[in-house]
């Protein structure tokens, strides 16, 4: 919740942070993490226990070895520890140098020491210099291990070193997602998945917009045939900025099918502007998608100028939507168009889009997770769905701002940190999308209090639209949530904030999640400033924070993480891969580019906007 540190008091914090996260049982979070802060840390006397101990918790020694200070600090450092000590005798190991001599101290350090997260490590080592020089102890000392820490990921990875993982338990365990580092391992899945490749010429890849996050749009041709993933617009000072339409390489005319993932503006704006230049081909989408974007686009939206008449935008015709999982058939130019959507999490109606022309198989997740949200089913993988080409997003893929993304977890750090807020600051202002996270909390409250403790106050855009979510999840209002938005008792929201919210003991889920000027968050920041508590809680990690509050931050992540990316590129086995919507970017060692790049017969491409990608 801390967001503006001491980089160096900062560092340290992230560490403890890793270190618990491993705790918890989460290493591949803890894991994704390390990499993305080891980039940027510096070693000092500090936080080299720290590092030294995160590192072989996560089975990162090869790749600790570059971290700037790092030798300096150790030949330096004089207090006694026993990680530090064993993390010596691990280097001297791999480096060949005096390995009788390392077993001897690990043999006398197994019987003093009692930390039960480091005497696997010293089993596991002793195992390793028994099976280096020919004994067969070694194995004795791994079982004692494994049964001591069964998730120990030095140990897991001994025993598949050692072939003592069966092939069935590799798919269960699903170790590329622990060691996504392991270039040979992520090969291995992923060749073990892959069946025969269709042969694929002339397909062609545009970037109308979205390489990173804003303005996602992406046109496929095959076969004569253009199909557009998404139309979304960028969203900027309260107004939308269209893809230039000239940019398109084909005429509007010959778009052949849109179709519109979820209803997030990035994605799904772009349609308005689209029609007026004379777009006339269908447009897909989810029934909730559906019904969400006609009340934006008729009933307008209260910052932005979008609204449409209905003669331009006929929603019972020109727009079809689809059950999820539901397999349609289109005839276009003589040629046979398969579709199928399918529940991508994220929020309310987002679809991943299945797609197959003359033979070829094309999956875009739009944005997407794996796991569930309160709204919506996470992607789900069908055991025998391979394709040929995947367009997936990537906004997590490069790092994630150390978000947690377990959602049990993620839900009770929520709760706890509303419980503590409130006790401390009686008012939290929760700046949110119209469409998306807001609506998801309100749901979690409901589900996970008979009756809410606190009041809850909804207003601005997403009061509007969690009215319109009731239709699809069932009630959100009630149950000490209140529509704000609809409250006739008081003249205007000034003077409901002067005397409800003077109350205390309420959170406030307002739009926009900017706290743009003249919206309801900004309504509510600016009053709220005036009392002696009060407090904002980010949902985001690059929200706006406003002077003369307390911002604090809690992630609540509604996209796949890096290696949510890398399994869904193992089970769906492309043979080539586009890479878009590029969020956040750490100067990680570790991403979901660099990780495909090393699978061997894959393709990977990270288009840039305007770049026109080839497959021969």
């Amino acid at each position: 919740m801390v967001k503006k540190l001491d980089k160096k008091l900062y560092e340290y914090l992230l560490l403890w942070q890793i270190i618990l996260e491993i705790y918890i049982g989460i290493p591949e979070e803890a894991k994704e993490h390390f990499f993305e802060l080891k980039s940027e840390l510096e070693i000092d006397e500090h936080n080299l226990a720290l590092f030294v101990k995160s590192v072989i918790l996560l089975d990162l020694v090869e790749e600790s070895l570059k971290t700037k200070n790092l030798f300096e600090t150790l030949m330096n450092y004089t207090e006694e520890d026993q990680w530090i000590k064993f993390y010596l005798l691990l280097l001297s190991f791999k480096n060949k140098r005096r390995i009788l001599e390392v077993l001897e101290e690990l043999l006398y350090m197994e019987k003093k020491v009692e930390d039960k997260l480091l005497l696997p490590k010293i089993y596991g080592l002793i195992a390793e210099i028994y099976e280096e020089i020919g004994e067969i102890k070694g194995h004795q000392f791994l079982d004692k291990a494994y049964k001591l820490n069964p998730q120990d990921l030095y140990i897991l990875r001994l025993k598949l070193k050692y072939g003592l993982i069966s092939e069935e338990e590799k798919q269960y365990l699903k170790l590329y997602r622990l060691f996504p580092e392991n270039s040979r391992l992520i090969n291995e899945y992923y060749h073990k998945t892959i069946k025969n490749f269709n042969s694929i010429h002339n397909f062609k890849f545009f970037c109308w917009g979205g390489d990173n996050i804003g303005a996602s749009s992406y046109l496929v041709s095959y076969e004569g045939i253009n199909i557009l993933l998404d139309a979304g617009a960028l969203i900027k000072d309260k107004t939308l900025y269209y893809n230039s339409i000239k940019n398109l390489p084909v005429d509007i005319k010959d778009i052949d099918l849109v179709i519109i993932t979820h209803a997030h503006l990035d994605h799904s704006a772009g349609i308005v502007e689209l029609l007026r230049k004379g777009l006339n081909s269908p447009i897909i989408m989810s029934r909730s998608t559906k019904e969400i974007l006609k009340q934006i686009f008729l009933r307008g939206h209260t910052r932005l100028e979008i609204k449409i008449e209905e003669e331009i935008i006929n929603f019972d015709s020109q727009i079809i939507s689809f059950d999820t999982e539901e397999e349609s058939s289109f005839r276009i130019k003589n040629k046979e168009v398969k579709l199928k959507l399918f529940p991508a999490g994220h929020v309310l109606g987002a679809v991943a889009v299945y797609v197959e022309i003359e033979g070829i198989k094309i999956f875009y997740t739009g944005d997407f997770t794996l796991k569930d949200v309160e709204s919506n089913k996470g992607l789900r993988f069908l055991p025998n769905l391979k394709v040929d080409i995947l367009i997936t997003e990537a906004t997590y893929g490069y790092g994630n701002n150390f978000g947690v993304q377990n959602k049990y977890l993620q839900d009770k750090l929520i709760l706890k940190s509303i419980e503590k807020l409130l006790k401390d600051e009686e008012r939290i202002l929760l700046p949110v999308y119209a469409i998306g996270k807001g609506q998801d909390l309100l749901l979690f409250f409901r589900k996970t209090f008979s009756y809410i403790p606190f009041n809850v106050y909804v207003d601005g855009d997403v009061a509007y639209f969690s009215k319109l979510y009731e239709n699809f999840v069932g009630p959100i209002y009630g149950n000490g949530i209140l529509n704000a938005a609809e409250n006739t008792l008081y003249t205007d929201r000034k003077d409901f904030i002067k005397k409800e919210i003077t109350l205390g003991n309420c959170v406030i889920i307002a739009s926009s999640n900017d706290v743009k000027e003249g919206s309801a968050s900004f309504i509510y920041a600016s009053e709220i400033k005036n009392f002696s508590k009060g407090c904002i809680m980010n949902l985001d990690a690059n929200n706006r924070e406003i002077e003369g509050l307390k911002n604090y931050q809690i992630g609540m992540l509604n996209h796949a993480n890096m290696v949510d990316l890398l399994e869904t590129v193992i089970k769906m086995a492309p043979s080539a891969v586009f890479v878009i919507h590029r969020g956040y970017e750490s100067k990680s060692e570790i991403t979901i580019e660099t990780i495909l790049k090393r699978i061997e017969g894959i393709k990977v491409f990270a288009p840039k906007e305007g770049e026109i990608i080839e497959l021969q």
